[in-house]
């Protein structure tokens, strides 16, 4: 297939790139010409938060996949057009785009976010009122694509806690800079804290694959099946760099349950392919073996 992705630089775009490279011929939408791409890939530059060149774009495109997002999406509300034109505005000209070139599918990398303030079921098909803007211009794209879906395959992946190596300013490498420096994990309620389900990035890379092949349809939670605590994760944390964590009550009244349903996802993949969360982690934190 000819595939437009965008979001290449970024920690999950750029495995995704990694596993289509080699079987397709891969256009990715970059700012810089000196970006490193996979062996193959061919670079469009644009720059999405300062408008959309359709003209720097194939003329066709079989598939786009959609993982760009702002650097500044924490940055609210300084920087809340720049959050607005990837997610969001950028979506809607790439699915006009998509529709001008024949294109047959397109893949949209969301959030699980959307489901704030969690409460309730975390299901597909349960109404999601986002307290943030940014979850807010993530479902709002998710519903750019719907209008979409009668022309070709639209589909809206919501993830939910990627991990791996490299991530910086992150759960799992935060709470790594917090116990090797000896500070405590902060734990809400009165039991092991917040329940989560960390998934190793290299197996959300291999679900939008799975996406692109089997032309997935509709909105689908992306996550590990096996949910843990924060106390949980920091202990597995501390157990693979030798540090024994420390733990402190936040004042909070209750731990969050952030753990999605994932019927749709097990129709479509295989969850026995996630990595458990002990091997995850120690590819992300254990130094690769010379010659590895």
């Amino acid at each position: 297939m000819k595939i437009l992705l965008t979001g290449v630089s970024g920690f999950i775009g750029a495995r995704v790139a990694r596993r289509l490279a080699t079987a397709h011929e891969l256009y990715c939408a970059v700012r810089r010409t000196d970006l490193a791409l996979p062996p193959g890939a061919r670079p469009v530059v644009i720059d999405f938060a300062a408008g959309f060149d359709r003209d720097a774009l194939p003329g066709r495109i079989d598939a786009v996949l959609h993982l760009a997002q702002s650097r500044h999406y924490r940055d609210f509300p300084a920087e809340a057009r720049a959050i607005f034109a990837v997610n969001t505005a950028a979506t809607a000209a790439l699915l006009e785009y998509a529709a001008s070139a024949g294109a047959t599918r397109f893949v949209l990398a969301s959030t699980g976010t959307v489901y704030e303030p969690y409460e309730g079921r975390l299901a597909e098909a349960e109404p999601v009122t986002p307290t943030s803007f940014y979850s807010a211009t993530k479902l709002a794209a998710e519903a750019l694509l719907q209008g979409w879906a009668t022309r070709f395959g639209t589909c809206a992946l919501r993830l939910f806690f990627p991990y791996g190596p490299g991530q910086t300013d992150r759960l799992v490498p935060g709470l790594v800079e917090r116990m090797r420096a000896g500070r405590a994990v902060t734990l809400d309620g009165d039991g092991d804290g917040m329940v989560l389900v960390p998934t190793f990035v290299e197996d959300i890379a291999a679900v939008f694959e799975a996406a692109l092949d089997g032309g997935w349809h509709g909105v689908i939670n992306v996550a590990a099946p096996s949910p843990v605590s924060l106390r949980q994760l920091a202990g597995e944390i501390g157990r693979i760099i030798g540090v024994q964590p420390d733990f402190a009550r936040s004042g909070g009244a209750t731990a969050p349950r952030i753990v999605p349903e994932l019927a749709r996802l097990t129709e479509r993949f295989d969850l026995a392919r996630f990595r458990p969360l002990a091997a995850g982690l120690a590819e992300t934190l254990l130094p690769v073996p010379e010659g590895a």
